[in-house]
C-alpha cells in the first residue's frame, strides 16, 4: 500500500473543508480542495489522489456518486466518507441497513461522523497506511515543527 502523499478533500462547507485540510497538512499530506462532487470529479480527471475524503451530502453529486465515479478511474484510491446525518434505509434482503453500509459497498474504507476530532481523522488515515509509513509520517511532521 503506497504512502499517502496527497488527498482530495470534498465538502460543501468551507469551514469543515479547511479544518480537514489543516489536519492533513499537519501530518505531511498535501490537501487539494473541492466544494462539491462535480468539482472533485473534474479534479480527479486531471490529478491522481491516494486518498479522497468526502462529505456524503453535497450539491451536484453526492459522496456515494463520487466514490463510484472515482473508483472507476482509480481502483486503488482510498476513501473516507464524512457525514453529519444518520440515514437509515433498510433494503430487504440486501444486507444494506444504512448509508454506511452503502458507502462501504461502493468502496469507502471508513465513515467518520461529524463532528469528529483531528485525532479521529489521523487515526482513520493511520488505519489506511502500514505501521512503518505512519511512523515515518509522524517523525517527519514532528521534525518539521519549530522547536519551542
Amino acid at each position: 500500500m503506497p504512502t499517502i502523499q496527497s488527498a482530495l478533500v470534498v465538502d460543501d462547507d468551507p469551514l469543515v473543508r479547511g479544518t480537514i485540510c489543516a489536519a492533513l497538512s499537519g501530518i505531511g499530506i498535501q490537501p487539494i480542495e473541492a466544494g462539491d462532487g462535480r468539482s472533485a470529479s473534474d479534479l480527479a480527471g486531471r490529478c491522481q489522489f491516494e486518498l479522497v475524503i468526502s462529505d456524503l451530502f453535497m450539491p451536484h453529486m453526492d459522496g456515494l456518486e463520487l466514490i463510484s465515479d472515482i473508483r472507476k478511474r482509480f481502483p486503488n484510491a482510498r476513501f473516507i466518507l464524512t457525514t453529519g446525518g444518520g440515514g437509515m434505509f433498510p433494503l430487504r434482503g440486501s444486507g444494506i441497513r444504512n448509508l454506511e453500509d452503502m458507502a462501504r459497498l461502493l468502496g469507502a474504507s471508513l465513515v467518520l461522523h461529524k463532528p469528529f476530532r483531528r485525532t479521529e481523522l489521523w487515526a482513520a488515515i493511520k488505519s489506511l497506511e502500514s505501521p512503518t509509513e505512519w511512523e515515518l509520517r509522524r517523525s517527519s511532521a514532528l521534525a518539521a515543527r519549530p522547536s519551542d
